[in-house]
């Protein structure tokens, strides 16, 4: 591979990581969580908040690595590295992945804290109203 070529191997690299992210947010529900997700409660439904903030954050991170992606095959026509780039970019890449994966649970957790805070406040100011 000539050094012409680094920049745009790793952007591609990031646009399919960045795909399977945005994959993640959309078609890896299995069928017992689509279950969970599709029923009732009582006033609300505990297991769809979390999983909406599974799925923008796996959102944002596909988006966010997509655009760093197009963003490094653009910079390829301006800037000809070495190929000691592409290592370290593939290093990079893989570093914010697991990284992003490790926390990512965490990220759920936090998420649906604020969503109930905030069906709280909803629901006390109601109770004000009425």
């Amino acid at each position: 591979m000539t050094s012409v070529n680094v920049l745009t191997v790793l952007g591609l690299s990031y646009d399919i990581a960045g795909a399977v992210f945005l994959g993640l947010a959309v078609i890896a529900n299995r069928a017992e969580k689509i279950a969970l997700l599709s029923g009732t409660g009582w006033g609300h439904n505990k297991y769809a908040g979390p999983a909406m903030v599974e799925q923008r954050n796996d959102g944002w991170v596909g988006l966010g690595l997509l655009v760093c992606g197009f963003g490094l095959q653009m910079a390829n026509e301006w800037y000809k590295p070495g190929g000691w780039m592409l290592v370290y970019g593939l290093a990079l890449l893989g570093a914010l992945a697991a990284a992003y994966l490790g926390v990512r649970r965490r990220l759920v957790d936090i998420g649906a804290k604020a969503v109930e805070e905030a069906r709280a406040a909803r629901r006390k100011a109601a109770n004000e109203v009425g």
